[in-house]
């Protein structure tokens, strides 16, 4: 672990500063998803999830260069 082996002062304070930042976004995703209503009823359907279209375009290349060096 990090803070373990932090051996300065504000390193040590900086590592501890976001590991309660982050323990508390984690308690508050968890309280937020208990509290979260399911989005439909049993007996309707789900709407379908369509995957984006990406379209692309291709050219056709007809011609080709090569630069040689010439040492002289």
């Amino acid at each position: 672990m990090l803070l373990e082996k932090a051996t300065r002062k504000r390193v040590r304070d900086a590592l501890t500063a976001e590991k309660s930042k982050i323990k508390t976004e984690i308690k508050n995703k968890v309280q937020q998803k208990s509290q979260k209503k399911p989005e439909f009823l049993g007996n309707e359907n789900p709407a379908a999830v369509v995957a984006p279209v990406t379209t692309g375009y291709t050219v056709k290349i007809s011609d080709y260069g090569w630069i040689s060096q010439i040492s002289l």
